[in-house]
């Protein structure tokens, strides 16, 4: 099992960058983020927490629908792990992936603006199981760093297909939104301004700051200077083709309970976080996000990044290929 997982990893990576697939440079250690000695023997763990100068934490669960206690052996569970090899042996810098999902529910707790400097807690994380796990993992991840532990903690926004080549998981959230969409042919009013991140700006974004020192502001939000109003996702798939129309989040709601029998409308009606992400109310839509550190950091390295008009389209192209999307429908006859 552990050989096709390999395998698996080392195709995926071909499919992106050849040239890295190739590099002697690169070595495969695998393991298990849940397992003692994060799933490794005994001497293989101790040589690379001999060796290992720098650890990037990227492992998670991000089912959004599951419950806390489903989530929290891989999110709060493998970070305890992580941070204990980077303890061991030669004293390691943690770089750990969070997300801005830990300030999920900070406009319903009463702060509507958060930054880099914006301490995450229960109350903005909210109860639902994936942002409260990630707020968990980061709750340990500061205890290590008050005990010395050099740490950069990085929160991505809601990440987006490829800028390139338009693909992105069939289940992502985004998918399936456009695939809720599409199937009841209409869209909730949505008030969120959701902060957004291609997946490759994201990775590009984590490499140019990560040798830098750790912020002092604590954590680096990386996302696009400029958040899209949630209502901005559905137009696209408009001006792409697809006829939907907006409606009151409870006719959405409606909507999705009369096509109970499919699996699309199920899933996009289990994943309470929606409420949130698109701000289907008032208390409930997100906070602004601010992204000062990356932007200076940016704006130093002469980088702007932002979202092309034509950014939307492969993704979608991506989506009908992979029958995440029907083709379009067929234009009326004039």
């Amino acid at each position: 099992m552990r050989v096709l997982r390999l395998e698996r990893v080392r195709g995926r990576l071909w499919a992106q960058d050849p040239a890295v697939a190739a590099s002697k440079a690169l070595r495969f250690a695998p393991g298990d983020l849940t397992g003692d000695g994060l799933g490794m023997d005994r001497a293989r763990y101790d040589r690379l927490s001999r060796t290992v100068d720098e650890v990037y934490h990227c492992g998670a669960s991000m089912n959004m629908a599951a419950p806390y206690r489903h989530l929290a052996s891989v999110n709060v569970g493998a970070t305890a792990r992580v941070v204990e090899f980077c303890r061991r042996g030669r004293v390691k810098r943690l770089h750990h992936l969070s997300t801005l999902g830990v300030f999920l529910a900070a406009r319903e707790s009463g702060r509507p603006e958060v930054d880099e400097r914006t301490p995450p807690s229960a109350q903005t994380c909210g109860r639902i199981g994936y942002p409260r796990s990630k707020f968990e993992a980061e709750t340990l991840v500061a205890g290590a760093a008050a005990q010395g532990l050099p740490v950069t903690v990085y929160r991505p926004g809601l990440v987006l297909a490829d800028s390139r080549s338009g693909v992105s998981p069939a289940d992502d959230f985004v998918a399936r939104l456009h695939a809720a969409a599409v199937l009841t042919g209409c869209h909730p009013l949505s008030l969120s301004r959701i902060p957004v991140v291609p997946v490759d700006y994201t990775a590009e974004m984590i490499a140019e700051l990560s040798p830098r020192p750790a912020p002092t502001a604590g954590a680096y939000h990386v996302l696009l200077p400029e958040a899209r109003p949630a209502v901005e996702l559905f137009d696209q798939a408009k001006d792409y083709g697809y006829p939907l129309v907006e409606v009151p989040p409870d006719t959405w709601r409606a909507e999705l309970k009369a096509r109970g029998s499919s699996r699309t409308a199920l899933a996009m009606r289990t994943l309470a976080i929606a409420e949130y992400i698109l701000g289907l109310s008032k208390h409930r839509a997100l906070p602004d996000h601010r992204c000062e550190a990356v932007t200076d950091v940016l704006r130093r390295l002469g980088r702007h990044e932002r979202l092309g008009s034509g950014f939307f389209t492969p993704m979608f192209r991506s989506f009908i290929d992979r029958n995440v999307l029907p083709p379009l429908p067929p234009l009326p006859l004039s």
